[in-house]
């Protein structure tokens, strides 16, 4: 169990919990991290046999759920700067065997209509060795000037839950937008005021465990 302030965060046994990493020259890319992170995630899950039946997405920015409704992880990302460049500690947590506190990959998996007569093959180590090497791939992606994070935006918001979402800006006196996206440049939330139209670049403030609440706002040109 780990406690920070009022919150806590508990690892039982059965639950793939590790830390990595990650080297990052430009500081521009740095928001864009968590994102590759994620969609190393569920990508690394999908590639499993037995989840045909069960949706496996991204609460932005850094939750893994099941069905839309269920968490099964999460991510936490840490950048400091040494000798020019950013080095990123990267920790995952994934529900594996576990199922406390909500469910875990192997008893979807077991429940999975497609799976009922084939054998669990997820395991921690499997997954691990699966999710470190979608990473590599992702981040050779991300800092390759003849790639970049355009094609893993779109992948990433295919797997997240939030397009077309309405969300409350408590710093703008409670006006409503939708969200449309993410931007390849900043890694912020886009999205339109519905009173008004002007687009939107949306931030979290950094102090809520809800994201989505206290969302900072700057409009676009």
């Amino acid at each position: 169990i780990y406690v920070t302030g009022e919150n806590i965060w508990s690892s039982p046994p059965g639950c793939l919990v590790f830390t990595f990493k990650s080297v990052v020259k430009e500081g521009r890319l740095l928001p864009l991290m968590q994102y590759i992170v994620s969609l190393a995630i569920v990508e690394a899950i999908d590639s499993f046999p037995g989840f045909g039946d069960t949706e496996i997405s991204i609460k932005w920015p850094n939750d893994i759920y099941a069905d839309r409704s269920l968490k099964i992880g999460g991510i936490l990302c840490e950048s400091v700067f040494k000798g020019g460049v950013a080095v990123v500690t990267i920790g995952v947590g994934i529900n594996v065997d576990n199922t406390e506190p909500t469910t875990c990959l192997r008893s979807l998996c077991s429940n999975s209509n497609s799976n009922r007569n084939s054998e669990v093959a997820v395991t921690r180590e499997s997954l691990l060795a699966e999710i470190l090497k979608r990473y590599e791939q992702l981040h050779k992606e991300l800092v390759d000037p003849k790639q970049g994070f355009e094609r893993i935006r779109k992948e990433y918001e295919k797997r997240w839950l939030h397009s077309g979402q309405q969300v409350t800006l408590e710093s703008n006196n409670g006006l409503k937008a939708t969200i449309n996206g993410i931007s390849s440049t900043t890694g912020a939330l886009l999205a339109t005021c519905i009173s008004t139209g002007e687009k939107l670049e949306l931030y979290p403030d950094g102090n809520r465990m809800d994201f989505f609440k206290g969302l900072l706002t700057r409009k676009l040109k």
